[in-house]
């Protein structure tokens, strides 16, 4: 038998060794995470290849009444079990999910939970999380996600290419809820003070809406109302986005909106209406406010209050110009 053939067999067979052991290694970690107080059941997904490596990911839902003494233990919990047992040294996940027994709003027939994820062994950060940031993340999150003033809190940490500590926190109000109330939730922890807050406005189809996000603060009630109007005016047939966040290199405008109208019977139509509504309506942000927005013929852009800064390849076309020359101060 050829040495090279040797190898390869004899690699395969302590590759199966280490994933059968490490694969029971994951199971008594599954059983002991579910057999702790706070969990109702959990779900464990385990697979070794050659190409991929060993991944390994336990879903732990948690009870309705579970407590933040509770979830931080769980949380620490497998942390601490994934680096007794070597499991970090691959691909691990953490994914809890909690429903609120009384959410401020729910959709008929669907439910909803809040996730926070947790991320070891990827090569994509430069260092895994601690068990203390681990349990940390996990008490902010289940406090904000059964504070009634939230419809989901999701949580990821850590963050592409950033440390153990990084995290996101994305929190998702109903169209209704008053600013005060998520300021409110926002004040109430520490935790929250970098979250990122979404409104998504059904329209058309089930499933399909138009989003506004704010990052670091709660939308105000007038930015809320100014979206519902934006959102109007597109229509539910158009894709609209929308956020409002810090000034960056990437960033022309502190609040940028979004509309795509793509070629259709109507279209032609529709994008004079909405070329003639929304750029009237963006100053109520207070501050210049992009507006990208997808044609037929290219893209329009231009910064109502502002003077937008456009590529060198960028073609400016006569509604780009005719807008630009009406709301833009350049």
């Amino acid at each position: 038998m050829k040495p090279a053939l040797v190898a390869a067999i004899l690699a395969a067979v302590a590759l199966s060794a280490a994933s059968c052991t490490n694969q029971k290694e994951a199971a008594s970690v599954d059983q002991k995470i579910g057999q702790m107080p706070g969990v109702s059941s959990t779900n464990l997904s385990y697979d070794s290849n050659v190409s991929s490596g060993e991944t390994f990911r336990l879903t732990v839902n948690l009870m309705p009444d579970v407590t933040d003494a509770q979830v931080v233990r769980i949380s620490q919990t497998f942390v601490d079990q994934i680096k007794r047992t070597g499991l970090d040294d691959e691909s691990a996940d953490l994914y809890l999910r909690f429903s609120s027994p009384d959410p401020p709003s729910k959709h008929p027939g669907s439910e909803q939970y809040s996730t926070a994820s947790f991320g070891f062994g990827q090569k994509s950060v430069r260092v895994d999380p601690t068990a203390d940031q681990v349990g940390d993340s996990a008490g902010v999150w289940l406090r904000a996600a059964r504070a009634g003033v939230a419809q989901l809190v999701d949580l990821v940490q850590p963050l592409w290419g950033e440390g153990g500590d990084s995290r996101q926190i994305t929190i998702t109000l109903d169209p209704s809820t008053p600013a005060a109330k998520a300021v409110g939730l926002q004040r109430s922890d520490p935790g929250l003070a970098q979250a990122t807050w979404e409104i998504h406005l059904p329209v058309g189809d089930v499933g399909r809406s138009h989003d506004y996000t704010s990052t670091p603060n709660p939308p105000s009630d007038p930015d809320r109302a100014l979206w519902s109007d934006i959102s109007a005016v597109v229509g539910e047939y158009y894709d609209a986005k929308a956020d409002t966040a810090p000034m960056s290199d990437r960033r022309q405008a502190l609040t940028v909106v979004e509309i795509d109208v793509p070629k259709s019977a109507d279209s032609d139509q529709d994008l004079a209406r909405i070329a003639r509504e929304v750029p009237p309506l963006l100053p109520r942000f207070g501050h210049p406010t992009q507006l990208s927005l997808r044609t037929p013929d290219g893209m329009v852009e231009l910064i109502a209050g502002g003077c937008f800064t456009h590529r060198d390849d960028h073609t400016r076309l006569p509604l780009e110009l005719e807008l630009s020359a009406r709301y833009e101060k350049c």
